[in-house]
């Protein structure tokens, strides 16, 4: 693989077919994972997609449909008023509306409701916060968001007492999420370049 620092922009990604998994299992991650790479994503691309491929499989158990509530665009995904509403109350509406602040959401005006856009990384992101305990929200399963977020944090190479470590120390309020997306930001540029490395050696 070529290296394009200092020669010009990389070449465009390909837009990523949404790959649909059947509950949250690590199989079913790495399925999708192993799905979106043979698409021709780059390691962290594909780590946003599989993210939004965890969230669209809980909106689907929660009664969510494709191409009414949600439609998978790749760059943006819009969602329907009431996945939004389902959204926020799945990650809680203080992490909702600083996802918003960041501009990570954005409104998309349309007839009769407004919807909203998520980006895949904002997906990766609501992944992590939806490890946290809302007890402001009932009927939120924090233990799903968790178990979701060691699935992340396994898939960029930690080991599993690593990942509950951190996952650990990030709920006991030790960690930030910032660092936790700091150290994911980390492992997938280090996976990029092992597999650039790997592959001019070819």
């Amino acid at each position: 693989m070529a290296d394009f620092k200092g020669f010009g922009a990389p070449p465009a990604e390909p837009i990523a077919t949404l790959i649909t998994i059947e509950d949250g299992t690590r199989e079913e991650m790495d399925r999708a994972m192993h799905g979106y790479l043979r698409q021709g994503l780059s390691q962290q691309r594909a780590l946003h997609c599989v993210a939004a491929s965890v969230m669209f499989q809980a909106a689907r158990e929660a009664g969510m449909v494709e191409g009414v509530d949600y439609t998978w665009t790749d760059g943006e995904t819009t969602l329907s008023p009431r996945m939004t509403e389902w959204m926020k109350d799945f990650t809680g509406e203080q992490h909702w509306n600083h996802m918003e602040m960041e501009g990570f959401i954005t409104k998309v005006q349309s007839n009769p409701e407004p919807e909203v856009a998520l980006t895949p990384m904002g997906f990766a992101k609501l992944v992590l916060l939806n490890a946290k305990d809302h007890p402001e929200k009932s009927g939120v399963d924090c233990k799903k968001g968790q178990r979701a977020c060691l699935d992340l944090l396994e898939s960029i190479g930690l080991s599993v007492s690593d990942a509950e470590g951190r996952l650990q120390r990030y709920l006991n309020g030790d960690e930030s999420l910032e660092e936790l997306l700091e150290l994911v930001e980390e492992r997938v540029a280090a996976l990029r370049d092992e597999e650039g490395e790997a592959s001019s050696n070819d």
